[in-house]
């Protein structure tokens, strides 16, 4: 069953350890949830997945599995980006490649970004707080431009698994505060200006990584087990090894919604 992203948000990122937690077991519910999401996605697009992409961690390993269960079905990416050299536009340039998606640039220049500015003003009448929001706004307006009703988004494993610097900053006594406070951060600071876009739009969102399998499961990780100072996100990247190439496990994390930063 697919769930809202308002129901995994009230969910607590942090219970009671489960000693018997594992990577295989991870694994099969982020597959089931994946496979749930492409196919709500392919039901309301007439067969076809859209899905935005970075290139990062989240969204290849997404991607990569979402295409062996699917591997005949047309699948649109869009990654945005400051310049053609971004990281984000590189290394989703591969995965598209790789992974066989019909794949899509947004690289504004001063005309275009002006426009996506005043396109944004206009409809939620005030200016985007930041190049990020300006940045989902242009995703979701292509999608809509491409004839999508639902898309697929990757928001949350990183406050779940601890893919932001302060997460890794405060490991020790204080990690699980750093983990609450990001956590909280999440719905004010990313969730509810992609709802904003998503629904201006008409488009339906789907975040598989906020399913609820996915968040209650991971909510007994240990948080010492989920990041370290040296490295973010372990138990996904332990999985995402065997799908994607050493490039895109270890990059340096940028984010979708920093793709405009370097503008």
């Amino acid at each position: 069953m697919l769930n809202d992203w308002q129901t995994a948000v009230r969910a607590e990122i942090i219970t009671a350890e489960n000693p018997d937690w594992n990577g295989d077991k991870l694994k099969r519910i982020l597959k089931a949830t994946f496979k749930t999401c492409a196919a709500w996605c392919m039901a309301k697009n007439r067969g076809k997945i859209f899905m935005a992409l970075s290139g990062g961690l989240d969204s290849s390993f997404c991607l990569a599995v979402t295409r062996l269960m699917f591997p005949q079905t047309a699948i649109e990416t869009i990654t945005t980006g400051g310049n053609y050299n971004h990281p984000d536009i590189r290394h989703a340039r591969i995965i598209s490649s790789l992974f066989r998606t019909s794949h899509h640039e947004f690289v504004p220049d001063k005309k275009e970004l002006a426009a996506a500015t005043k396109e944004y003003t206009k409809a939620f009448g005030y200016n985007p707080k930041s190049n990020g929001d300006l940045a989902v706004f242009s995703v979701f307006h292509f999608f809509r431009k491409a004839g999508a009703k639902a898309a697929i988004t990757h928001d949350g494993i990183d406050e779940l698994l601890g893919g932001y610097w302060p997460h890794r900053a405060n490991c020790g006594p204080h990690q699980e505060d750093a983990f609450r406070d990001l956590w909280k951060r999440l719905v004010p600071e990313h969730l509810e200006p992609l709802q904003r876009s998503a629904d201006h739009f008409g488009i339906k969102l789907l975040l598989p990584y906020l399913q609820l399998p996915v968040v209650k499961y991971i909510a007994g990780i240990p948080v010492d087990q989920r990041t370290t100072k040296e490295v973010s996100k372990i138990p996904l990247r332990n999985i995402a090894r065997k799908y994607l190439p050493s490039e895109i496990i270890e990059r340096k994390k940028m984010g979708f919604c920093s793709g405009l930063d370097k503008f």
